[in-house]
């Protein structure tokens, strides 16, 4: 039964242009599942440079804003928080290393409000989680929108020349408790 659903989802990226001419890859989302001990989970589908790349959104999360570049995720039961998966091309090149925060800070600040006030770097770690085995750079950023206090949290993975950016925002009393499930869903990545 695994290997008839993988079979069908397979053929459905096939035949829908599964890989892009020049290989980038695609986030529209493609709704799929996966097979555990007869449970049936939800999961989304990319279209992959090489093979498609699956990811896990954590449970009861909407998923909004497809393009083949941005994927919104909206938390159930939570106002004025949410999640992006962004593929992004860097202001310039730059590698995972204690160097390099200046420009990463710099690039985190292109994912801000424009009317943010007080914006403060809170974190910085590199390989604070792995995602399909690959180095990241984990920011916390904290800032102010219209007298109201925001958390951001972004995860920056370099694959060739684009970067991946995992960005969650809330309101800093939400933060914490909205941010673990999507931490966890990241390492459900697969194929990346």
């Amino acid at each position: 039964m695994v290997y008839r659903i993988a079979l069908l989802s397979f053929l459905g990226l096939v035949l829908s242009g599964a890989t892009t001419a020049r290989g980038d890859v695609d986030l529209t989302p493609i709704a799929s599942f996966y097979t555990v001990d007869s449970a049936k989970l939800p999961n989304l589908t990319f279209r992959g440079a090489e093979k498609p790349i699956t990811y896990t959104q954590p449970s009861g999360w909407r998923v909004v804003g497809q393009s083949k570049s941005l994927l919104q995720l909206i938390p159930p039961q939570a106002t004025m928080a949410d999640a992006n998966i962004a593929i992004i091309d860097p202001v310039e090149k730059f590698t995972l290393n204690a160097d390099s925060l200046p420009a990463w800070k710099a690039q985190a600040s292109l994912a801000l409000p424009k009317d943010l006030e007080d914006s403060v770097m809170l974190d910085a770690a590199l390989n604070e989680l792995k995602i399909c085995n690959h180095d990241t750079l984990t920011m916390t950023l904290s800032y102010k929108v219209s007298l109201q206090k925001f958390t951001t949290r972004m995860v920056f993975l370099v694959r060739g020349e684009k970067v991946w950016r995992w960005q969650f925002t809330a309101l800093e009393k939400d933060f914490e408790r909205l941010w673990k499930p999507f931490r966890e869903s990241l390492y459900s990545v697969e194929n990346l």
